[in-house]
């Protein structure tokens, strides 16, 4: 459930990745990253992914609906994905089938979810998801 950023988004991001770019040691980089407080506090979650960032040389960056209630800061994107369809309803099955994903990968990362969420069911899951809507 990835969504187009808005014209004033963009512009947000772009200052931010502007800011990094220019600036000098741990402490401006984290400055830089203020402009996407704008886009977080509107209901958006901004993940960068430093792994790929590092490989492809350009910050990589994703933006997703924040996921009301739930810390989702502590999930890779896959566990964001099967997490979205966890609080939908969907069995392993269907998330298996939805992201083309084996139904032992989806164990896996439903397992992840519920450990890194500190949750012990998909119900604690669903019950989180919707506290939030």
């Amino acid at each position: 459930m990835v969504r187009r950023l808005t014209e004033h988004e963009l512009r947000h991001l772009s200052d931010a990745m502007n800011g990094i770019s220019r600036s000098a040691g741990e402490a401006g980089a984290w400055e830089a990253l203020q402009p996407l407080h704008e886009i977080a506090s509107g209901g958006t979650e901004i993940l960068i992914d430093v792994a790929a960032s590092r490989s492809m040389g350009l910050p990589v960056v994703v933006a997703a609906p924040a996921m009301p209630g739930v810390a989702t800061n502590l999930l890779t994107p896959h566990q964001q994905e099967v997490a979205e369809h966890i609080a939908r309803g969907s069995s392993n099955k269907q998330i298996a089938r939805a992201l083309g994903l084996e139904v032992s990968t989806v164990k896996d990362h439903v397992h992840a979810v519920l450990t890194r969420l500190g949750l012990s069911s998909r119900a604690q899951l669903i019950s989180s998801w919707h506290k939030g809507q």
